[in-house]
């Protein structure tokens, strides 16, 4: 994923103009990321390119599979029919001659839609999560990096967690597959049964009492894995890289708070992609710099 507001200075006219002839606006050459992103925001919700409009289009199935892979979509993955369906599509950037990717400008109007927002997506879920939160899960996966907003924390977790998981595609253990295949609405898993209200086993008894985040507490877990089930230890592994996440279940007053463990919906980017989110990482962090330098010179 990448946003047209951001990078709109690096792309070719020809895909202002493509995304101009979709949307019927008038995209300026130079304006403010924000004002950009308002105006963009206003012509999804004029146009209403529902997500069963795609259905009834017939285009769904490729935007699906976009979004199933983190937002990017190589084109030697796909067919011509398939590429001319997506260069139809306004919620879709041609940043080069190469790739798809989801802008994420659109995010705020496709998150609103049925068809999207239930469906367990990493994005929708960082969307939702509270800022300590992405900082206690920025700090578990030791990223350093100086951030603009919140917004610009969120989605660089979401590129990072990409990249983490196209790594460890090939380093995978056949149990730690075979639990990630095993978790389904059919046989749910609980957090709680997993990792009981224990502080003498796990860290994790501090996140049920609101004493620490979700993510502090997995962090201060894996320096005690001795202390955990074989299963566990393979689902804290599986938290940090973003593969199954948590969702609190309804309960009944005199209850205690469970957790069920849900898999996300994005799948393991193929081989072609790493050096598109190399790519999108570059975007991000000349605008990233390019931010910090005006700041500086305020």
């Amino acid at each position: 994923m990448i946003s047209y507001s951001d990078i709109q200075h690096k792309l070719p006219e020809e895909e202002r103009r493509r995304l101009q002839k979709l949307l019927w606006i008038v995209l300026p050459k130079h304006s403010p990321p924000a004002h950009l992103r308002s105006m963009l925001n206003e012509a999804f919700k004029r146009l209403g390119l529902s997500i069963q409009k795609l259905k009834g289009k017939g285009h769904w199935q490729i935007f699906e599979k976009l979004l199933n892979s983190y937002g990017v979509l190589a084109k030697k993955e796909l067919n011509e029919k398939e590429q001319k369906i997506l260069k139809e599509n306004p919620y879709i950037i041609c940043i080069n001659k190469e790739s798809f990717v989801l802008n994420i400008d659109a995010l705020n109007y496709l998150s609103y839609d049925k068809n999207i927002k239930n469906k367990n997506y990493l994005w929708l879920y960082l969307q939702k999560m509270s800022a300590r939160e992405k900082i206690d899960w920025c700090r578990w996966l030791n990223i350093n990096l100086k951030f603009n907003s919140e917004r610009d924390r969120t989605f660089s977790l979401y590129h990072y967690l990409a990249n983490l998981n196209h790594k460890e595609q090939k380093l995978k253990t056949n149990s730690n597959q075979d639990i990630f295949n095993e978790i389904s609405s059919t046989s749910p898993l609980f957090l709680n049964e997993i990792f009981p209200d224990n502080l003498l086993i796990s860290s994790i008894a501090w996140f049920y009492r609101d004493a620490i985040s979700f993510y502090r507490s997995l962090y201060e877990t894996e320096k005690k894995l001795e202390n955990l089930t074989p299963l566990a230890r393979n689902l804290i592994s599986l938290f940090k890289n973003g593969s199954i996440i948590i969702a609190p279940v309804n309960k009944a007053k005199d209850q205690n708070q469970r957790w069920k463990i849900i898999k996300t919906k994005e799948r393991h980017p193929l081989n072609s992609k790493l050096n598109l989110f190399k790519s999108l990482e570059l975007y991000l962090d000349e605008n990233r710099n390019d931010a910090c330098s005006s700041k500086d010179m305020l």
